[in-house]
């Protein structure tokens, strides 16, 4: 029997991802002009949004400096998402000197205003002790309020919390919840751990056949790590008829991603 592979990653790494509000992706953005009077008023949305338009190179030349500007006119109005933002640009040096304790303290303020994509960052920075020392019970509650707003990523992360016992007594049941959760979501990464709980009977009942589905979700997404887990159900025959040809197929796509595993079960299949 071949053995099947499990990814334990607890937590995302945190790319700073921009935060955007959907007006500011649409086509009818309010016209420069206007945007730039309410700003010099003291609107904080405007301040955000003309942050986000300098950040963007939007309507305007870009300028990261301005942008840290006008984002910081908006954080200290209390708006969140430029709070966020804020934190995003000092934590990678966009248009200002790097500073990971600047950066933690305002996505810290947006987290506290129920951002969620700032509850997550926030969990991250605890688990890892960036810009604050290291605090698994602070990073299992910021993952576990950023997941009840239905954030797929704090999911995942706080089923691997409850699985791995961080900051929480271990529970093998929440944990495979809040994980099929962030899996129902589309999450890859999510729908390949399931998949193992499921195939090893980890916090629910073992289901080959829905091992096997997770499993082909996150494939068809192109995780190789599932890849090469779907190549193991049709080597195997799990939830799916023995089908070598299929299992050299997943394992030949997980190999193209290096994946070190099926690079050998491949050549394992080419060699019989």
């Amino acid at each position: 029997m071949i053995k099947v592979l499990f990814a334990v990653l607890t937590a995302l790494p945190f790319s700073f991802q921009i935060a955007e509000k959907k007006e500011m992706k649409a086509h009818a953005r309010p016209p420069l002009e206007w945007v730039l009077d309410a700003a010099e008023q003291g609107d904080a949305q405007a301040q955000y949004e003309l942050g986000a338009r300098y950040l963007r190179g939007i309507d305007v030349e870009l300028d990261h400096a301005k942008a840290v500007e006008w984002y910081t006119k908006a954080a200290e109005q209390g708006h969140p998402i430029a709070q966020f933002n804020l934190g995003v640009c000092y934590g990678e040096g966009t248009g200002v000197r790097k500073d990971m304790v600047q950066s933690t303290e305002w996505v810290r303020r947006s987290a506290l205003q129920g951002f969620a994509q700032a509850q997550f960052a926030l969990a991250i920075n605890y688990e890892r002790g960036i810009g604050v020392n290291r605090d698994s019970s602070q990073a299992f509650a910021w993952y576990a309020k950023a997941a009840e707003q239905g954030h797929a990523f704090a999911q995942h992360n706080l089923g691997m919390c409850y699985s791995k016992g961080i900051g929480v007594e271990r529970d093998p049941a929440k944990a495979a919840e809040w994980v099929e959760k962030a899996a129902e979501q589309g999450d890859m990464l999510a729908q390949c751990t399931i998949g193992f709980y499921y195939l090893e009977g980890r916090g629910v009942a073992r289901d080959v056949a829905k091992a096997e589905k997770w499993w082909r979700k996150s494939a068809e997404q192109g995780y190789a790590l599932a890849q090469y887990d779907l190549g193991t159900c049709y080597e195997n025959g799990w939830g799916v008829e023995r089908n070598m040809a299929m299992a050299a197929e997943w394992y030949a796509k997980a190999a193209a991603q290096g994946h070190e595993s099926a690079i050998n079960r491949l050549k394992t299949l080419q060699d019989k």
